[in-house]
């Protein structure tokens, strides 16, 4: 092994070099959107540009002209780059609209000779995390991976057959690797129906086992003990439900602040103090409602994920703020 001088790349192979895109692939960017009612054609954007592929859910049409058509016509097999947003995403195109062009926010690069378009992907995969690109764009606005940051974009020179063989191995490994991820991501899903399930048989059913049944008048919980009774939250509670400040306020830092609860806060039953905001300490006194949450008060968040609840169990101050 040897330095490539590149500190985001390290180490590479004595006989590997370091190169540019522009040297094995011929890079050009797509048209600018045409808004003409003339006869439309087939056209890829960024939405289109997934890792995992191209997003076949996203149709697009516009007007090329035949000379447009020649420029910017893709072929099953070329990469693509997307231009903003994501800048740097990439897939590799297989004939999902054909014929099918490009829209201004996606390169395609097309190899001048041999190489394997599926290392360019690869390739690719690695120049987007590892930051190069976000250093390399302007990140104040949205970013731009230009033409010509593409085409200047390091890329290791090696042999075709070693881009073939590094390429079957990755295509092998990550289908494997796919393959765990939505085997564990069922089970997840199928463990959380469980859990569900388990509560919800409890909390509506009971734990003794069979008992004599009647109708709740609930649609949602069905059937319940027939010694059970239903009554609506409010009168369940020592003190009114109520909610929070509805405005948005100027934050500050936690040294000098009060905690500030959102509905984005809680989660999993409980409160996630992590990302809590801070208010002003006068800011406080303005809000404040009599609101400061007790240890074993219930939350229920009001926006976003509508419902969730959270048990307090630390015993702070802080204002709920609820939009």
């Amino acid at each position: 092994m040897k330095d490539s001088g590149i500190e985001w790349i390290g180490e590479i192979p004595e006989s590997w070099e370091i190169g540019k895109i522009s040297y094995f692939y011929d890079v050009t960017l797509g048209k600018m959107v045409d808004n003409s009612n003339s006869v439309q054609s087939n056209y890829l954007c960024a939405a289109n540009i997934k890792w995992t592929g191209v997003n076949t859910e996203v149709e697009k049409k516009m007007f090329f002209s035949d000379s447009e058509k020649e420029q910017y016509l893709l072929q099953n097999g070329d990469v693509l780059i997307m231009e903003g947003g994501m800048a740097g995403t990439s897939c590799v195109y297989h004939d999902e609209f054909a014929p099918c062009y490009i829209q201004n926010s996606v390169h395609r690069c097309r190899p001048k000779a041999n190489d394997c378009n599926r290392f360019l992907y690869y390739w690719m995969f690695v120049v987007y995390h590892s930051g190069y690109i976000n250093n390399l764009c302007n990140k104040a606005t949205i970013m731009h991976y230009t033409k010509e940051k593409v085409k200047a974009t390091p890329m290791l020179c090696l042999s075709v057959e070693e881009q073939l063989a590094i390429s079957a191995y990755l295509d092998r490994q990550c289908a494997l690797i796919d393959s765990v991820t939505e085997k564990t991501k069922a089970s997840i899903e199928e463990y959380k129906k469980l859990r569900q399930a388990v509560i919800t048989q409890a909390v509506t059913k009971g734990v003794r086992g069979d008992r004599p049944m009647k109708d709740s008048g609930i649609a949602a919980v069905d059937k319940v003990p027939t010694d059970w009774k239903t009554y609506a939250m409010k009168y369940l509670v020592s003190i009114p439900i109520t909610d929070g400040t509805h405005m948005t306020p100027e934050y500050t830092d936690s040294e000098h602040g009060i905690p500030f609860l959102s509905s984005k806060d809680i989660s999993s039953g409980v409160v996630e103090w992590s990302n809590i905001k801070y208010i002003t300490k006068e800011l406080h006194e303005v809000l404040y409602k009599s609101v400061s949450p007790q240890v074993d008060d219930i939350l229920l968040a009001k926006n976003g994920t509508t419902g969730v609840a959270a048990i307090v169990e630390e015993n702070r101050i802080f204002d709920v703020y609820v939009t």
